[in-house]
């Protein structure tokens, strides 16, 4: 079933001197035993005509299935000129201010984006058979335990592949020197930016003689 809102004919030729329909076609069709209902709006405000429109085209969805014995299927909207009106920018900017976050739920696994070009370890190493001589090392508290570490960023083929290479140092800033070249492999702003805190969390975790704890999923790791 296919409705038209508007009579092209007449509606276009008087574009000038009076007002179009928005909404210029309903079609309902059955697929798969269901009522399925595909929307086609000329032109849609966004603030104001977007939420009445999907909800009353919805409801309208809703009663046609009722009368018609079938359940609901998908509801498709399609706008060929979605905009938002200047008299709105201020509103529209204190709903995402005061909602945007909020909804959106954020944690650091949620937000999570696969950088299709690799992927990163930190770790943190013991070093091996250092033995204390000449300056004193740079944290005190490793100075008492008589253990030296290093941070180790180790650079994977994507999908779990193999290890392409790796950066050690002493501190976050050694290794990030080390790296200067990661932008031949890597180039995702989220990523790198995740790398570099990471890193100075890896070096955080030395210097408070932590190691044991140091994890690269913060939810698992809160006493670091």
């Amino acid at each position: 079933m296919v409705a038209f809102t508007a009579n092209v004919a007449q509606d276009w030729n008087q574009v000038n001197r009076g007002d179009t329909p928005c909404l210029t076609q309903v079609l309902f069709s059955i697929q798969d035993g269901k009522l399925f209902s595909t929307t086609h709006f000329r032109s849609q405000d966004m603030v104001h005509g977007w939420p009445r429109n999907v909800f009353s085209l919805r409801k309208l969805q809703k009663l046609i299935a009722d009368e018609t014995g079938y359940p609901m299927g998908a509801f498709v909207m399609i706008t060929h000129s979605a905009h938002i009106y200047s008299d709105d920018y201020a509103l529209v900017e204190k709903i995402l201010a005061d909602n945007y976050e909020k909804e959106l739920g954020y944690s650091s696994r949620q937000m999570f984006e696969e950088d299709p070009r690799g992927n990163v370890t930190i770790e943190i190493e013991e070093i091996e058979g250092t033995k204390r001589v000449g300056r004193p090392i740079k944290y005190a508290k490793l100075a008492q335990s008589g253990r030296s570490y290093e941070i180790v960023a180790k650079l994977y083929a994507p999908n779990g592949g193999l290890l392409l290479k790796e950066w050690r140092g002493k501190t976050a800033m050694d290794v990030y020197v080390a790296m200067v070249n990661i932008g031949d492999y890597l180039t995702l702003p989220s990523h790198l930016i995740y790398i570099g805190s990471e890193l100075q969390r890896a070096e955080y975790a030395i210097k408070e003689g932590k190691t044991q704890l140091f994890s690269q999923d913060p939810a698992a790791n809160k006493k670091l």
